[in-house]
């Protein structure tokens, strides 16, 4: 089971709170976003919040990903 971590994002004057895997969860670290099959870059992670196992958390939430823009 993949552990999530709720975050806190900003991208410019733009604030959002989101679950991330934990992986991705690094206060200060650039992350994309896939929302409705639109990627969004450069989201800056500046809170990372509790966790949670992905099989608990509620089907469609953003889908993340790295420079390299893979699904999870």
């Amino acid at each position: 089971m993949e552990m999530h971590r709720q975050c806190q994002l900003r991208r410019g004057n733009e604030h959002l709170t989101t679950w991330l895997p934990e992986k991705f969860a690094v206060k200060g670290h650039i992350v994309n976003l896939k929302n409705e099959g639109n990627w969004i870059d450069g989201w800056e992670v500046v809170g990372v919040l509790r966790g949670w196992i992905r099989d608990r958390l509620v089907s469609g939430h953003r889908i993340i990903s790295t420079n390299e823009k893979v699904l999870i």
